[in-house]
């Protein structure tokens, strides 16, 4: 059998499973049973310091033939997310392969015969700073009153100073803000995704679809 395994930072895969399942992406093969799925396909790094190190082990596991990367930008961007990752890549990768990749909209999908197919992608959209939240905010309607107003209110709190939060977490504060003045306040994104409060047809979507179904082996291909 198959075996196929995506890497994440923390909880961000349930999200977007969500979101894979909604828009009628084929499970990996193997893993259609959702205790197997979330038990065996999704490996939680336990924070970005740890990612690079369990890609170094699945890429040594001839077991395994599709491997999936997914982490959040921050402020480090894009590039230098890639740098990382690249340099463990490069133990079993051929140098001028990687050095012709570049970070770019449509994810990164490493292939080489012999070897395991890896795919990297970098939150939000592979190009921005920033994380998942800012990929979710992205589903959110530009005419959401809510949301709007949320901004505001986390501005204002911001200018204050017994704010609890710095710039880099404002998106993280913003959306859970928003999340929690939903008609049933406070889901959790996977929860929230499936409830509807997003819109999983948005433009951004698309281009993760297709990187997922590039790096994996689907039930229907």
């Amino acid at each position: 059998m198959i075996k196929q395994r995506l890497i994440v930072e923390g909880h961000d895969a349930i999200a977007l499973s969500t979101i894979c399942k909604l828009k009628g992406l084929p499970a990996p093969r193997g893993y259609t049973d959702e205790k197997k799925y979330k038990a065996e396909f999704i490996q939680v790094a336990g924070g970005y310091s740890k990612v690079n190190a369990a890609l170094g082990q699945l890429l040594i596991d001839t077991s395994v033939q599709n491997i999936g990367v997914i982490v959040d930008a921050n402020n480090e961007g894009p590039q230098k997310r890639w740098e990382t990752l690249k340099s463990q890549l490069a133990h079993v990768f051929p140098h001028h392969l990687l050095s012709s990749i570049a970070p770019n909209a449509n994810g990164i999908v490493v292939k080489e015969d012999g070897l395991p197919t890896v795919g990297i992608w970098i939150m939000p959209d592979n190009l921005a700073n920033g994380y998942l939240e800012h990929f979710l905010a992205a589903l959110i309607s530009m005419e959401d009153k809510n949301y709007a107003h949320a901004d505001k209110i986390i501005d204002d709190l911001m200018a204050l100073d017994h704010c609890r939060f710095t710039q880099n977490k404002k998106q993280k504060a913003l959306l859970h803000t928003w999340l929690s003045w939903q008609k049933e306040p406070g889901k959790p994104f996977g929860a929230a995704v499936q409830a509807g409060y997003f819109n999983i047809n948005a433009p951004n979507v698309q281009p993760f679809l297709h990187w997922f179904s590039q790096t994996f082996s689907l039930e229907k291909d």
